[in-house]
């Protein structure tokens, strides 16, 4: 059994490859993400079809309260 690397489990989350990000600036300088924090991103992430479904959800509740 192996772990999932971070650019498979942003696959597993439904982001498109090339979404997770290589490097990042802080203060100005660029520097790359090591293995870890690509994982936290991740973690911490919300997938793009769950804000797509949620989003629909409260479109649709604001269009029935409107039409009470």
């Amino acid at each position: 059994m192996r772990m999932l690397e971070p650019e498979e489990g942003a696959a597993a989350h439904g982001f498109r490859r090339g979404a997770l990000p290589d490097t990042i600036t802080v203060d100005g300088k660029e520097r790359r993400l090591t293995k870890t924090e690509k994982y936290h991103l991740v973690g911490n992430s919300v997938p793009p079809r769950m804000v797509r479904l949620l989003a629909e959800c409260n479109v649709r509740r604001e269009f029935a309260e409107a039409a009470e």
